[in-house]
């Protein structure tokens, strides 16, 4: 089954695990140019956690979620934003897999289609 937005909530668990109460995620360019459905948040702007969060969840918003897994990345020093997106997905991956979820794969922050998220 294709898990849609419900893939934001592992985002946002991910998010409220590896990211501080204090920290501030920007909504950079290369999140802005994520498919579908986005906020109106213009590229640069700078968000708490909390805020992003609440971007993410309340209107499924895909550029919130890459936002949110680009600065989780970031703090593994990703400096590409296709590399800090990549170890999101892998931090995600070792999340389903702490928590048994052994018939999901995950290939995106934001729940877009792709054959191989489900």
């Amino acid at each position: 089954m294709k898990p849609a937005s419900l893939t934001k909530m592992m985002t946002a668990l991910i998010a409220e695990e590896e990211l501080s109460p204090r920290a501030g995620v920007p909504l950079s360019a290369a999140a802005t140019r994520v498919e579908e459905k986005t906020s109106r948040i213009p590229a640069d702007e700078l968000f708490s956690k909390d805020d992003m969060l609440r971007i993410m969840l309340v209107s499924s918003a895909n550029d919130a979620a890459m936002a949110l897994a680009e600065a989780v990345g970031r703090r593994y020093d990703a400096f590409l934003f296709q590399d800090a997106i990549d170890i999101f997905v892998a931090r995600a991956r070792a999340r389903f897999a702490i928590l048994g979820l052994n018939d999901t794969s995950f290939q995106s922050p934001s729940g877009l289609d792709h054959e191989n998220h489900y």
